[in-house]
Formats: structure tokens, sequence, C-alpha cells
């Protein structure tokens, strides 16, 4: 050491000449002169120790000012020292105005008045404290100068531990001024307390890891605090540790610290409490320093009583950590089956580090590690260990050789060898190397990383918990980052594709796998060192069959061997380009399809296919093999084609999972997030801790935040929260469910699927109808999870069960589709939710509505307008045959009105839903089937339709059949067309099913129901209607009561029978049928409903107004006409009277004169019974009724005149009908 000189800075205060060697930037030490003295420019420690009235100062950084300092500290000095006796001064803040500084000394008086330069003594007690520890020196101490350092007596010395207090062993203890201890109070001390049976030296010191944790339900920000007891002394052997204790730096190793003195085989062999993975414990030997690497020593840590802001406003209590470099050593029966001890770090035997039985193994500690976990702060990016508690940290050095390997694997999902079953029932351990610590060597270059760890060995009990959790939410994490992944650019195994195994598989073509308690298996490289693949699900009832990530990149087998995995994955590029990738197959039968509905515009679609289907479209192993083989043909949608392509397809009963990276949701608030979570904690704490994330970087938004990420994950626990707090909705609601069973469920590990895409086209075909009208932006799985799988060993191979696959589709759109006079129909998923656990939908409801707003060519209005135009249904399931079968119902009343005509009123009671089994030329359709009630107007005087509202009865007639087909393509599902079958309804008029109004035709004549004719409009949209008319379908007008319009399409018409039996031996039996058609038009004209009565004969052979019986006998009508009237009871009668009907052969006619048939409804039953009569007038009669006219006065004569529309429709045609 060099001599110390003061050199003068200002008048009255000198700067020490050895400052330097203290290896400290800021600290400062000198020398405050006596008032009035003259030291001149430079003194030695001898002058300065003759100046009575001085003080030696030692400061936490250099005066900014020296000659305002100066004034400061005199004008301080009569409260610093009354009488003038301080001789040794300390202030840790100089820099701050002088009324807040810190400051702590020793005063002393020269031990002979009159002498100086002599032995001074202390005058009164001084001690140096730092919680339960303290370097004390006693009144009357005596201390002198010596070379380069203050000497003080060591009877009064000696430094207070928790458990003792120790005396020097020299007799004279020096405060350097000169070396790395300048300024520090130095002294040895002897443990000689191995044997005790109270405590030995290092519990009596408390040497120890000690962790703090705040205390989240105590009110006052309580922390717990967790002593890990480190060493143990084995034997009774003493040995000597020594003291430097600066107060300025007390938690500085290299100012603060006991060494242990390593010199001349001196170091004691200490037990470790740290334990192999054989259960036994370790020994730890202090070791001297090697480069900058410091020799063994104990430092102070702290640790704070309450949670606070930062370290200076915390209460803190203090302990001490092992730094340095200690020789880890391990007994004989430490090993492992290898020959190796694997020194635990976490709490369980799947962290390690090996330690090979042929090499040296260090122990590095450094003190002022974090070690305090505070309390967990919204938005503050997870908790991790904070700098205001702190312990040492370490890590394991090898001297010379190879560094040594890190062994991790999470404890809950640890792998074991497939291929080795050591004893029947039990797989043998997998060790897998996650990654190289350093060695000795290459620590001399460059700072070694070291890493918090828990020594668990000699914890006490009630901490056990406390100390699990601990590990758990911050050592573990922090470890395996600092640690560190594997680097990107090491050399990557080949892609492993999917697996053959069970019945399919052999040992000789199955790679190494190691598997996992929960059926995770993880496909090896032949050295069984690193990953080539890992399969997560076994789903063998699917198509897919295997959900497997085929490579296994070194960051991402980093993330799977942490020993506390919670890793998630947001960012795609990343991830695919660092970490994996998926197998990539099209077929013959789907690439076009799945192409196209991935946005690949056709064109390319086509050449994608093309190139695949020249190489037989086989199944790439990976997503570069994919590339190369179709990146030319997609051009600019090679992502598209990923996506459409991708394998990781997870398929429950015909519902298929789009679970491909390639293919998530990019969305920014319900992005696809992959979980990995193998490890003791529950999501719903793990998604605040972002410091606990394995591999982070996949979790990243393009700016590096993980706020995005963290963001979507909060807004998952969030809904399943709310749904548990919400006192309307009970246990089983599949919310619920998750929450407790998978987000708040520490015990919960697997794979699970936020917001994971649902592939359209391959939903359950009966269902598929709904992707029409769903939006799609917000159609996805709410979460899809994997846990346990099954396994059995067999002969080196494995057979899988079916995974424990669960999950949740919550889709809800429930605004309604708003009615409208301009679009005819419209399709809307309102929502859906469909549960599935145990690999099988266990739970479905939905609601979607049908928009009807023109049915029978008229527009409509529903009499219920709360749901608009809408026919709501709900959707159920049951399982029949062991698979889910699912149905529609229709929901609530359903009556629609007309805009005014002669069907006035549709009542909707059932929906039947066809959906196709597949798309024919590219289009999917899907059939509403109507089924229910219509109602007519009542006309008045000729009740012409006869069901529906009347004064009596309610009459109804009954419909089913009645078609509305919804066509769209898979890939764009909603680009919808729809058209109504009207032409396809039929009714039911049996007993029971139709009621009729009692004054109506149907009710007092005997005709039937024969169905509905229809003639929609053909002409294209904004040109004349265009369409079959009744006459062109052989429909003649025929006179009655009631006003009536000509008809063009679109009109309807019921068609009604009047069978009359036959014509007799003459026409071979030919029945003759009278067909009557009630038709109306859709829209009013002129505020009435346009109604046209009209009829037809039956017969195929009705030739010009004649019926022909045989040859040239024929049978003919002149006219037809419905009269009414009314009979004694005031009751409503029809009668269809048949004029002029006669038979004739050639000229000549049978009966002579006018001949009238009239049918009626016989009396007593006059809707099931026909009664007709007959009027004959010969021709004898009908010339005495001309003569007689012609006798009578001349008539006056009147003006002709057109006769207007209604009379010419009501006197009805003067011909016979003709077919």
């Amino acid at each position: 050491m060099s001599v110390p000189v003061f050199e003068q800075v200002t008048a009255g205060l000198y700067r020490l000449s050895t400052l330097a060697e203290s290896g400290l930037e800021a600290y400062w030490a000198g020398y405050l002169a006596s008032p009035g003295s003259d030291l001149g420019a430079s003194a030695s420690l001898a002058q300065t120790w003759a100046d009575l009235g001085g003080a030696y100062l030692f400061l936490g950084s250099a005066p900014a000012d020296p000659a305002s300092f100066v004034s400061d500290l005199r004008a301080l000095w009569p409260r610093l020292s009354p009488r003038g006796w301080r001789r040794l001064l300390w202030i840790s803040n100089p820099a701050d105005p002088a009324s807040q500084w810190q400051t702590r000394g020793i005063d002393a008086l020269p031990a002979s008045a009159g002498d100086p330069a002599g032995t001074w003594r202390v005058v009164r007690d001084s001690a140096f404290t730092l919680g339960d520890y303290a370097v004390t020196v006693r009144g009357a101490t005596l201390v002198e100068a010596g070379g380069d350092s203050l000497l003080f007596a060591a009877n009064g010395l000696a430094f207070n531990a928790p458990g003792g207090i120790y005396a020097p062993i020299e007799t004279q203890c020096p405060l350097p001024l000169a070396g790395a201890q300048l300024g520090c109070l130095t002294f040895g001390i002897r443990a000689g307390n191995g044997s005790s049976d109270d405590a030995d030296d290092m519990q009596r010191l408390g040497v120890m890891l000690r962790y703090g944790e705040a205390d989240a339900d105590s009110p006052v920000g309580e922390v717990s605090i967790i002593d890990m007891p480190l060493f143990r002394q084995l034997d009774a052997t003493p040995f000597d540790l020594a003291l430097a204790f600066d107060p300025l730096n007390p938690e500085l190793p290299q100012r603060s610290a006991l060494a242990f003195v390593t010199a001349a085989d001196q170091a004691p062999t200490l037990g470790f409490a740290q334990l192999s993975n054989t259960g036994h414990a370790t020994q730890a030997t202090p070791r001297a320093g090697s480069g900058d690497l410091p020799g063994a020593r104990l430092s102070f840590g702290r640790t704070p009583l309450f949670d606070a802001p930062d370290a200076a406003s915390a209460s803190l209590v203090w302990h001490l950590a092992p730094d340095g470099l200690f020789d880890l050593g391990t007994p004989q029966q430490a090993r492992s089956g290898d020959g190796n001890t694997r020194l635990i770090l976490g709490v369980s035997g799947t962290e390690s580090v090996v330690l090979p039985q042929d090499g040296t193994s260090l122990l590095l500690f450094q003190a002022n590690g974090a070690a305090y976990l505070p309390p967990a702060v919204e938005d503050a990016g997870g908790s991790t260990l904070s700098a205001i508690g702190t312990t040492a940290w370490a890590t394991v050095l090898s001297d010379g050789g190879n560094g040594r390997s890190y062994e991790a694997q999470p404890p809950r999902s640890p792998l074991f060898n497939a291929a080795r079953v050591p004893v029947a029932g039990f797989l043998a351990y997998l060790n897998m190397n996650a990654a190289t610590l350093p060695t000795l060597q290459a620590s001399q270059q460059s700072p070694p990383t070291v890493w918090p760890m828990g020594v668990y060995g000699r914890i006490a009990a009630s901490a056990i918990d406390q100390a699990a959790r601990l590990e758990d939410a911050a050592l573990a994490p922090t470890r395996r980052t600092l640690i560190g992944l594997p680097p990107p650019d090491t050399p990557r195994l080949a892609p492993t594709g999917r697996l053959r195994l069970g019945v399919q598989a052999n040992a000789a073509d199955t790679p190494p796998l190691g598997v996992t308690p929960s059926g995770l298996i993880a496909v090896l490289d032949q050295a069984q060192s690193a990953w080539a693949g890992v399969l997560f699900a076994n789903m063998p009832q699917s198509d897919t069959g295997q959900l497997i990530l085929t490579e296994v990149k070194p960051p991402f087998q980093g993330a799977l061997q942490s020993n506390q995995l919670f890793m998630v994955v947001a960012d795609v590029e990343t991830f695919m380009d660092q970490g994996s990738s998926v197998a990539y197959q099209l077929t013959a039968a789907n690439a076009i399809p799945r192409l196209l509905a991935a946005g690949v515009p056709a064109a390319q679609a086509q050449a994608i296919d093309t190139a695949l289907k020249a190489l037989g479209y086989p199944e790439f192993p990976n997503e570069a093999a994919f590339d190369a083989a179709v990146a030319a043909s997609a051009g600019d949608y090679l992502a598209q084609a990923q996506a459409a392509a991708g394998l990781l397809r997870a398929d429950i009963e015909g519902w298929t999972f789009q679970l491909s990276p390639r293919s998530w949701r990019s969305d920014a608030l319900t992005p696809t997030l992959m979980l990995f979570k193998y490890c003791g904690r529950a999501i719903t704490e793990l998604g605040a801790d972002t410091g606990a994330w394995s591999w982070p970087e996949v979790a990243q938004a393009p700016d590096g935040s993980l706020a995005p990420t963290r963001a979507a994950l909060d807004a998952v626990i969030a809904k399943a929260r709310l749904a548990v707090l919400d006192p309307d909705i009970g246990d089983a609601d599949p919310l619920v469910l998750f929450y407790h069973e998978v987000l708040d469920n520490p015990q919960w590990n697997g794979v699970l699927f936020l917001n994971a895409p649902i592939d359209f086209q391959d939903m359950p075909s009966a269902l598929r109808f709904m992707a029409a009208g769903v939006d799609r932006s917000r159609f996805y799985a709410h979460h899809i999870g994997f846990s346990l799988t099954p396994y059995t060993p067999r002969d080196g191979v494995i057979d899988l069960g079916q995974t424990a696959a669960f999950g949740l589709i919550d889709y809800n759109d429930p605004d309604d589709l708003v009615a409208s006079t301009t679009i005819p129909f419209g399709y809307k998923t309102l929502s859906m939710r469909v549960r599935f656990d145990n690999a099988r939908v266990v739970d479905f409801s939905a609601e979607a509505e049908l928009m009807v707003n023109r049915l029978f060519a008229s527009w409509l209005a529903k009499v219920d307008r709360a749901r608009g135009n809408n026919l709501i249904l709900t959707g159920s399931y049951q399982r029949i045959g062991g698979q889910p079968s699912y149905s529609f119902s229709l929901l609530g009343d359903n009556v629609f009105q007309s805009n005014g005509a002669a069907l006035s009123s549709i009542d909707i009671r059932d929906c039947r839903l066809e959906t196709a089994a597949a798309p024919v030329d590219g289009l999917l359709t899907a059939n509403f089937v109507l089924s229910g009630r219509l109602g007519f107007v009542e006309i008045p005087g000729f009740d012409l339709f006869g069901y529906g509202a009347g004064d009596l009865v309610n009459g109804y007639l009954s419909f089913q059949g009645l078609v509305v087909a919804m066509s769209f393509a898979m890939e764009d599902p909603s680009a919808q067309h729809f058209t109504s079958g009207e032409a396809g309804v039929s009714f039911d008029t049996g007993p029971g099913a139709s009621l009729a109004r009692p004054a109506s035709l149907v009710e007092n004549f005997p005709l039937r129901l024969e169905g509905l004719v229809a003639a929609p409009d053909l002409a294209p949209a904004g040109q004349p209607p265009q369409g079959a008319t009744p006459e062109s379908l052989g429909f003649n007008s025929i006179g009655a009561p009631l006003d009536q319009q000509p008809l063009a399409a679109p009109w309807f018409g019921l068609s009604l029978a009047l069978d009359m039996g036959t014509l007799g031996a003459l026409s071979g039996a030919i029945g003759l049928k009278i067909t009557l058609l009630a038709a109306w038009g859709p829209e009013p004209v002129a505020g009435e409903p346009p109604v046209y009565l009209g009829i037809k004969l039956g017969m195929s052979n009705a030739l010009n107004g004649s019926l022909p019986l045989q040859g040239v006998l024929k049978l003919g009508f002149r006219n037809f006409l419905f009269e009414t009237w009314r009979d004694s009871d005031n009751r409503l009668n029809y009668l269809l009277r048949m004029r002029r009907f006669a038979l004739s052969v050639l000229a000549w006619s049978f009966p002579p004169g006018n001949a009238d048939l009239m049918l009626f409804g016989a009396p007593g039953s006059p809707k099931t019974s026909l009664g007709w009569y007959a009027a004959y007038l010969k021709d004898e009669d009908k010339k005495k009724q001309q003569q007689a006219l012609l006798a009578t006065p001349a008539p006056r004569q009147v003006a002709r005149r057109t006769p207007d529309s209604k009379r010419l429709a009501r006197s009805g045609r003067r011909t016979p009908p003709v077919i």
C-alpha cells in the first residue's frame, strides 16, 4: 500500500492521496485541520495526528465546493462536537444541505495531556449499527497512528451478530488510510462454535438467503420474510473470518464483509443446504479469489419490513449472505445413476445443474441480488424481483473443461423416456440439457451471469408453502430468463412431420420420444439431447389426428424446458421464424375451396392446385417445404395459401378449429393467443406477471411492448370473472366453469388457445347455414384447450388415447335485422354457444333469425314488431346414437299481415331447416321450410276464399312446404341469395287442421281444395311483368256477385275441385270435373284487393266449347254463373248455373230449346254433397214468349253504352271454358 499523504484542497481541508486505492469513484477521505493551524500544502499522517482539534473525514462523495463545505462544516461543528472531541467523522450525504447531513463519528482525546502526537483514548462508546449487526468501539479504547492506518486496541472493539458477540483475535485493529479497505474498521474474528448444541457460527452470524414478499392482504403493506439457511459447520474445528466494515458502504462486499481465511488450508468445509436430486446435502468450501472473481466471504443483505417505494424510506432488517467463490463438493451417495450429481435449483429435481464426478465445480455467489417481490401493480409489466431487498445470487462454474449442463423441465410436465421401461409400469426419467453454464476461465474474461436461487434443505416448515409460491412466481422465471435461451442460430434438426403411433408404428421407424405425465410428446433427436417436435394433443376421431408442432427451434426448446413454463405466443412471425412450424397439406378435394376461402384469387388458387397436383398433393413437414412448392404459383398470396393449408387443426365432432399460426386472428382486441402452461400458478395470476412469461419475445407487439398481448389476455380473464361475479349466472355457465377449472386453477396445466379461428368449411353439415349470418370478424372460439392425454408404452412405441380437449364458442351479435320493403329476405346468426368437454360437444344453444319481408309477392309486416319482421329460431342439441344431433324451433308468435292483398295474414307456426350435404357449383343451399296458417279477407256477399278472420269464427287455412331457399358460397357466406317456393305449398283441410268461415263458398259448396296455383313474375328486375295468366292456364272468368280484376304475374290462387261424376258409357267413363280458381293479386288496386274467379273443365279433350263423347256426339255448355241467395234462416247459399247445355250431333242439338243445369250444396250437407236441378224451355214456348213481346208497345230507345268492367266480370263468359 502507498503511504498516505494529506493534500490541501482549500484552506483547512486536506484530501487523502490514496483515495484511488479504495476502488470507489465517488468516495472521499481527508482531514479537517483544527482552526488556526497551518499544516502547509500537504501533511503526513503523523502531522495530522498531532493536530489537536482536527478530524479525519470520510465522505460518501467529494465536496462539490470545498471552501463552502469547510464553511458549512465549521458552522455545524459545535452541534456535532460541542466539546471539540470529534476525531473521526463519517458523512454519507455531503452533497445535501448541511442541516440534512447524516453523520457518525468517534470522539477521542490524547491519552496524555499535552502529547497529541502519542496515543489517544476514545472518550465515549460508539456503535456502527446495521439492524442486528454492529461494530462497536468502547469508551477508553486506545488508538494510535501507524504507518498507513489508525490502530485501535483490540480489547475495545467487537462485532455484534444476531446470535452472539465476536471479539477481535488481533491485539490491534487497523482503520486503513490506504488500500482497498481505506476508511473501514477491520479486524479478525474466530468462528469456534461448530460443536455447539444450540447454534453453530453460521447460524449465530445469520448466514442465509433471505427473500421478502409483500403481503397482499395486509392493510399496512407488511412483508412476509422467507429465511433460507445455507451453511452449517461439519465439525468443531474453528476458523477465522476477516471483518471489514465501512459505515458509508455497508452493502458493498468489497468494503463491508466477513471474508473467509483461505490460506494454508484454513478454509472450513461447510455443509451446503442445497440438495442433490437424490436428496443428499452438498458441501461448500471457501475458495480464494481468481482474477476479478472475489474469494469467499459473507456480505450484508437487506429486507424491508413493510412495502416502500425505495430502500431509503424502508424499515430494513439485515442478514449475511455469501459472496465470492466456493468449491462445490458432493458425497458419493449423492450421485445419480449416470455417475453424476445434480444440484437442484428449484423445488424439484426437474431443474438442476449437472456436477460431473471427474471435474471441479464451483459456486460463485454475488451479493446485492434483488430479493423482494413487491405487490402486483396493474399495468406494471409483471411482478419482478425488486432491489429494495437484496441477497446473494449465484451461478455454477466449472474449473476447466466444458461448462456445466443446466437441465430444466417443468416439474408438472417432465419428460420420460418412452423407450425405456426399467420397472414394469414405470418409464425412465429423461434428462434434457437446456443450457450450458460458463467456466471459471471464461468468467475471468467477462463477468458471468448470476441468478436467484432458493435453498430449501433447511427451511422452516411454516415457510414451505410461501417459499414454493415465491419460487414459482419469481425465482424460477427470473433464473430461466437470465440463464437464457439457446441462440437462434443453433443448428436445427430436421422437421419431424406427423408421427405414426400405436398399432401403426414400430420402434424402428419411430424417432426417440419423451413423454410427460400429461401426455405431451417431445420428439427428440437420436442423441436425445434436443427437441425436433412437440405433440400436445391426439385426436383420433378427427381427420388430422395429431396436433403437432413439427419443429422445435432452440429458443422454443429453451422455453419448453423452463422450470416454471408459462409461454404466451402472439407474434406469429417470431414464433415461426425462431420457434417452430406446422405441417401443411391441401388435397384434391379441398385445395380450391380452402384457398378461395382464405382470400386467394381464383387464378392463383388454380395455379397452386396445379402445382400440388403435379407433386401428388403431399404432406409437407414444415413451412419451408410448403413454401418451396407453392411460392411461385401463389405470388403475392403466399400468406393466404399458408393460412389455408396448415394442418394444426382440431376437429371435435364436426367442429374444426384452425390452430395453425398463419391462420390466427390478428384483430387488435381479440387476437389469437397460444398459451403453454406447465407451472404451479394460475393464469389469472400469471397474466398480470409478465416477468414470469417464458420467451417473452413471442408475446411482443411490433414495438416490443407486451401491453397489447397482456390486454387481450386480461380481456378473456375479465369476461370470465364477470360471469363468476354475476348473481344471475349459475355455476354451470361455461364461462364460470372455465374460470374455476382453468383460468383460476393453479393445478391446471396444458396448452390453451384463446380467440381461435373456426373453419367455416368444416362446420357440422346441419349447421353450415349459420355461417351465412355471422360477422366473421367476431366468430371464433373463445377458447380451445388440451390437457391430459392418456398413453400406454408398448415395445418401444406409445399408444396415445384421446386428449381431454375442451373449448367454448361464445358468439353474440344480438341486433336484429331491420324490416325493409326492398329486400324480400335476410338471415342473421344472433348467437351461438357451444361448449366442448372431453373432446365432445356437451352443450349447444343458438339463436338465428330469418327476416321475411315478402311472401306470395306481397310485402309483409309482422303484427308483433318487437323483433321486426324476423322469425326467431332457437337451436338445441341432443345425442342420438352417441352423436350430437342439432335441431331448431321457432320462437314466439309470428303473424304477418299483407299490405292489402286478399291474402291478409300469414301465421308461421313452424320452420324446419334442411341444409344440403355438400355445395353444388360452389354454392351451399339451406332451405327454411315454413308451415302455418293463411288468412284471407272476407268478401261481403260472396266469401270466395273462405279461410280467415270473420265475425263468427277466426278461420284459417293450414299450409306446409313453403320453402325459402338461401344459397351462398362458403368462401363468402355474407353474399346470400334467396328464393321463395310458393308453388310447392300444400294444404291440409282435414278435421281440425283448417277452419272455414260458416258463410264461405268452401263451407257451402262441395268443393275440394287441391292446392295452390302460383304464377311468379319471370321478368328481369325493372322490366314489365312476365308470366302466366289465369287464361293461359285454361281458366276463364266466371260471373259472380263480387268485384273482379284481370290478373297479371305475379298472382296466386286456390285450386278448388268440383267432382260431378262421369259422363257415362258413351265417354268411356271419363270423369266430369270442374275446377274453380280463387285467385288474388299481391297489391291492392284502388284500395281494394284484386281477386279473380275462374273456371275450367277438368277433361283434357274439351274442344271449342264442346266435350266430345263418341264420334260426332258432343256435350256443350253455353255459360257459367255463380249466384247466391239467403234462405229462410238468412243463411247464404251458393248456386252454380250451367246455362244452355245440350247434346249435339252435327248441326242438331238435344233437347231443343234452352236447358240450364244448376248445382248447389245439398240441403243439410252443403259442404259434402252436391245437389242439382235442371230447367228446360222448349222452342214452342220460346216462340210464344217472343210473339207476346212483339204485341206490346215498342220499348223506349236508350242510347247504347259500354258496360263497366265490374258488370262484365259479374256477367261471366258466354262460351264454355276449354282446356
